[in-house]
């Protein structure tokens, strides 16, 4: 501890150009007048670290009794915000009810009289409102409510559709657009469980029937076809459709003079309507459809060619007439002779089933 300091020179040991001092081995201390060097020792070193007291198991005690304490505090006002959030959106679910309760108790008369060319955007804006409470009591998963909603807003689109399916005189100024879009609320709410009651109750089959004709547009026509396959499921909306000539205007829609999105949405109506009702397979086989469908097997519309094939199957299931007058068809159908190899499988499997029919019979 005493000995003298290593003599360093001042510029550092040879071949370096700044100070050298190596602070990890020696610490150089000015002691008596004279420059000593100690060794630090490791131990001194690691002491000099600041370390707290341990603290006492009491103390320790106490501070977790604490933090329970503010733990279970705050457990308690979560629990509370969250009652409290429940409340305020089952009171926000309550007064939605009562709105849409409200306004359908009291309908509005805006589509009681005949419509001019100049409020078209009125019937717009009631039509948006109609579709919000249906989308509103889906909201509440209330099937009741949603019932009530869908039939109301049916009923609103079947009565504006009525008032405006005089093609001589709503054809200008926008009346179509809205009727498009009337039709197509329909086609929307027959996709609703348990909807096909309330659209038969409302008058949409009869309005169906009257709207499927090639004087009006293609989109009309097309929702209107899909709207009428999907209320085959209700007894009185079929009877309704059939009684009205729906059978015939979907038959119609099948010629080749239409648009192949129509022929296929007719071609849909029709083998859902024949799948639930033997009336609606013979009807079609008197109206000549048989032969109409056969020819829409050759179309180029893949879409429609599928369509016609289901229809085909389902006119002829569990009937023997239809079943022979396919098999007659599908052999002296002139275009199916020159089709193409995928219709041609189409028809071999056709032909299959039939003829499996036909010998069953």
């Amino acid at each position: 501890a005493g000995r003298a300091a290593p003599c360093v020179p001042a510029g550092g040991p040879p071949g370096r150009s700044t100070p050298f001092l190596e602070p990890s081995t020696h610490a150089l201390r000015l002691k008596g007048g004279s420059l000593t060097a100690r060794r630090r020792c490791p131990a001194r070193r690691a002491m000099s670290v600041y370390a707290p007291p341990p603290a006492s198991a009491e103390y320790l005690a106490q501070l977790t009794a604490r933090r329970m304490a503010e733990l279970s505090s705050m457990r308690s006002r979560i629990a509370a915000l969250e009652r409290s959030a429940n409340a305020a959106a089952e009171q926000e679910l309550q007064h939605r009810k009562t709105r849409i309760v409200s306004e359908h108790s009291d309908p509005s008369g805006s589509c009681a009289a005949r419509p001019q060319l100049e409020s078209m955007g009125v019937y717009i804006t009631e039509l948006k409102r109609f579709l919000k409470n249906v989308h509103d009591a889906d909201a509440t998963g209330d099937t009741t409510l949603q019932l009530i909603a869908a039939e109301h807003c049916a009923a609103f689109a079947v009565q504006l559709m009525d008032l405006m399916a005089d093609p001589k005189e709503y054809e200008a100024a926008g009346s179509f657009t809205v009727m498009e879009m009337a039709s197509s609320t329909l086609a929307m709410l027959s996709t609703r469980p348990g909807v096909a009651r309330a659209l038969s109750f409302v008058g949409a089959p009869l309005l169906a029937a009257r709207l499927l004709s090639p004087l009006f547009p293609t989109a009309i026509v097309a929702n209107m076809a899909m709207a009428a396959g999907r209320m085959a499921e209700d007894l009185d909306a079929r009877l309704c459709f059939r009684a009205h000539g729906g059978v015939g205007a979907l038959v119609r829609l099948l010629q080749p003079d239409i648009d192949p999105l129509v022929q296929a949405e007719a071609a849909t109506a029709l083998s859902m309507l024949a799948a639930c009702d033997s009336v609606v397979q013979d009807s079609t086989r008197y109206l000549g459809g048989i032969e109409v469908l056969v020819a829409l097997l050759a179309s180029h519309d893949a879409r429609a060619a599928e369509a016609a094939r289901l229809c085909l199957s389902r006119l002829r299931a569990g009937n023997p007439r239809n079943a022979a007058a396919v098999v007659s068809a599908i052999r002296a159908s002139a275009e199916l002779a020159v089709a193409s190899p995928p219709r041609t499988r189409i028809v071999s499997e056709l032909l299959s089933q039939q003829d499996g029919d036909v010998n069953s019979a």
